[in-house]
């Protein structure tokens, strides 16, 4: 499947980046406040997929 390389598609995958980005950020920061090491999570998260 090729995508089209102008410039609302690489608009389109900067955003969706950001927000995955984002996303992580806000999971990382709520672990932080729950008290879970992140090494933990990362263990977790490596069984459940």
């Amino acid at each position: 499947m090729k995508c089209k390389a102008n410039g609302k598609q690489k608009e389109y995958e900067d955003r969706y980046k950001a927000r995955r980005e984002e996303k992580k950020q806000e999971r990382l920061r709520s672990l932080k406040r729950a008290g879970i090491p992140i090494s933990e999570y990362k263990n977790m998260e490596t069984k459940l997929t």
